[in-house]
């Protein structure tokens, strides 16, 4: 009998793919000998190897022609096409994979001429009442025909990694990692801040830090540069260093990650790594890590433990978040204070 071939279109920006992750479980979950490709858009494909359960990575760089990846498309022969982008690329790609099942969102195609037709299928699933996570979820389940959600999140790190190791020669075995950055300014919490809780992890809980980002944003280079500036202690700036799967590793190996709402927190939120996120503009009930090990605060809201988050959100500025609270939160975290 012929393997099943099931096309898995993800061209959204990195966070969107890394919270892919369960649906692309699920549906191996629910096909364990089918074969899976999976296309990923620009420097996202870097994380190709981090997704588990597929096969197959189709790398499409924007701005160039991809020749290889259409022809791809055409004679894949593919069975089953699940679109979690909903762009114009994507439908298209969607109509010339050939496959017999199609299936998108009824949000990004409905009343979107070119883009309708590509779809045999569309799920009814809402971006505002569901976690990103559920949102992709629910894609996958058009073909699974369950409700049940995967094992496992599907991203995982495999192997040793020279970025870990170099960062464990120059800290120790126990770090934390914190990523200040974000490509929206109004997620940035102050410089100040982020280095008075760098000086508490060092100083209160003897854990070496390190500063991970990216340097293709000038307002987050300057950021990062004013953090380090204003710390207390020496702080192992990785910026614009690693690429994406070494992030993933670097933070993998974490005694704890920080960060505001960011890809850097989806990976470690999909790695399950002890975490702490910070919102203010956007809305944790959709970005939020759900682990056991995460914590998520709140501009605005002094609760170290929030139990309940709305589809509608109130958003506030990062400054209403005090340094107080996240220093409490990483105490409540880490376990009790280690002071010599």
């Amino acid at each position: 009998m012929q393997e099943e071939r099931i096309l898995l279109l993800q061209l959204k920006r990195i966070g969107d793919a890394i919270l892919t992750a369960p649906a692309v479980s699920l549906v191996r979950q629910t096909f364990p000998n089918a074969r899976l490709t999976l296309a990923l858009s620009g420097a996202t494909a870097q994380l190709g190897p981090a997704f588990c359960d597929v096969d197959e990575i189709l790398h499409y760089r924007p701005g160039r022609p991809n020749l290889r990846i259409w022809n791809q498309l055409i004679t894949g022969r593919f069975d089953k096409c699940l679109d979690f982008s909903g762009s114009d690329r994507a439908a298209l790609m969607t109509r010339l994979s050939g496959a017999t099942d199609r299936i998108g969102y009824r949000k990004f195609a409905e009343g979107k001429r070119g883009r309708q037709g590509a779809y045999n299928a569309l799920s009814d699933a809402s971006v505002r009442d569901l976690h990103t996570v559920d949102f992709h979820l629910a894609l996958a389940q058009m073909i699974t025909g369950t409700n049940s959600s995967p094992q496992r999140s599907g991203f995982t790190i495999s192997g040793s990694s020279q970025a870990v190791a170099a960062v464990v020669a120059a800290a120790g075995e126990r770090y934390a990692v914190v990523h200040p950055g974000t490509a929206r300014t109004e997620k940035y919490w102050p410089a100040e801040r982020w280095a008075q809780v760098i000086t508490h992890l060092q100083q209160t809980h003897h854990l070496p830090c390190v500063l991970t980002g990216s340097l293709d944003n000038a307002q987050e280079v300057a950021h990062l540069r004013e953090i380090q500036s204003l710390t207390a202690f020496s702080v192992q700036n990785l910026a614009g260093q690693l690429s994406l799967i070494d992030v993933a590793a670097v933070i993998g190996g974490a005694a704890i990650a920080l960060g505001v709402d960011s890809a850097a927190m989806h990976l470690a939120a999909m790695l399950e790594v002890p975490q702490l996120v910070l919102f203010g503009p956007t809305n944790p009930f959709h970005w939020r890590p759900r682990h056991e090990n995460a914590t998520v605060l709140l501009a605005g809201n002094d609760a170290l433990d929030i139990a309940t988050f709305q589809a509608r959100h109130q958003a506030a500025p990062m400054a209403d978040l005090t340094t107080d609270l996240v220093r409490r939160a990483i105490d409540a975290r880490l376990g009790p204070k280690q002071i010599r």
